[in-house]
């Protein structure tokens, strides 16, 4: 039998269909929308951002080790990372037109990421985050903060090499 409790990180279908959705925005949705300011150009892709970065990120922090289980994120760890990319994404990366030419400040983008992360809390359905053992170490911690803004760096720095579809 199956054990469908454990976190299956980039595979989970959340994910998945979080990616599927993002590439359909990108090269079918937003062209044919010529509407500069419809949700498809401005806040799709910002709703998808937590399903789909949250369990990339999880699996590295986990191959890393710093990430000691494979449950499904709490509301703690999908809380952080929100508040982790929101200031990344639009704090940080209109301050750095190196790394993300073009990319501007919109409190509503912090709205669309608070979104996409209520919708991946309604679908992984956190369990009651057990009581630890052991508090984690300053540089689990740490290390766990550096692995999120990596990926958001990647993400911002995506966009500038024409990885991501726009």
């Amino acid at each position: 039998m199956c054990d469908r409790s454990g976190f299956r990180y980039w595979r989970e279908p959340l994910c998945v269909m979080a990616v599927v959705l993002y590439v359909a925005n990108s090269v079918w949705w937003k062209p044919m929308t010529s509407d500069p300011t419809a949700f498809v150009h401005c806040y799709l892709g910002d709703v998808l951002c937590l399903p789909v970065c949250i369990p990339v990120t999880l699996w590295l922090q986990r191959k890393l080790c710093l990430r000691q289980h494979d449950r499904r994120p709490g509301l703690r760890e999908i809380g952080l990372h929100w508040l982790l990319w929101t200031a990344c994404f639009e704090w940080l990366g209109p301050r750095l037109p190196l790394l993300a030419p073009g990319a501007v400040s919109d409190p509503w983008d912090a709205v669309a990421y608070g979104a996409g992360g209520l919708l991946s809390a309604v679908v992984w359905r956190p369990e009651r985050e057990p009581r630890p053992g052991a508090t984690p170490s300053l540089s689990e911690v740490v290390g766990r903060a550096t692995v999120a803004a990596l990926v958001a760096g990647f993400v911002l720095s995506a966009y500038r090499f024409g990885i991501v579809f726009r």
